[in-house]
């Protein structure tokens, strides 16, 4: 493996299931991403990710994805 890798494992797709979210896996990812990347907050990226499936009409996936979101922000252990 190289040494200016960082490999960082999330098991999504049990993350997924446990919170009830069978399709939210990469929407865990994403959490994770934004905890490893801290370009932004977790609360701002939530608020954009929900605003930005809000105008595509799909606001009702707003709680399911919030959830998905924060269990992948929180799986990465600093």
């Amino acid at each position: 493996m190289r040494d200016d890798v960082t490999v960082v494992r999330i098991p999504c797709m049990q993350i997924a299931d446990e919170i009830g979210n069978p399709k939210g896996a990469n929407i865990i990812m994403t959490g994770a991403i934004i905890h490893l990347v801290k370009d932004f907050t977790k609360e701002e990226a939530i608020e954009a990710m929900n605003n930005m499936f809000a105008k595509k009409g799909k606001a009702k996936f707003a709680e399911s994805n919030t959830r998905a979101l924060t269990a992948g922000y929180d799986a990465v252990k600093d």
